[in-house]
């Protein structure tokens, strides 16, 4: 079976929903928005690796929210949505993606 990857874009600021943290970094049902999606998608059997873009300066938040999760260090993100797909984004070219 071919190796599939998964990305999870987090490097938003949250600056439309508001409040003090990024809604990735909030909690929601006893764990983080960030920490129930990584951990659906590192458990699932076909996704070889898991890949998370953030901002880095959340990396201590993320460290926090993925603590004790089989994840690929982090990359950091751009200033725009697009710009991640020309930095961060080449991290796993090459790489299948399944959408």
């Amino acid at each position: 079976m071919p190796s599939v990857h998964a990305l999870v874009v987090a490097a938003g600021q949250g600056s439309r929903f508001g409040g003090l943290l990024p809604k990735q970094y909030l909690p929601l049902a006893g764990a983080t928005v960030l920490r129930h999606a990584v951990s659906a998608l590192a458990g699932h059997p076909r996704i070889a690796e898991v890949l998370v873009v953030i901002r880095p300066e959340d990396r201590t938040f993320f460290e926090q929210a993925v603590a004790g999760l089989t994840v690929l260090p982090p990359v950091g993100g751009g200033a725009t949505r697009q710009d991640w797909a020309r930095g961060p984004g080449a991290a796993l070219s090459g790489s299948r993606f399944d959408t």
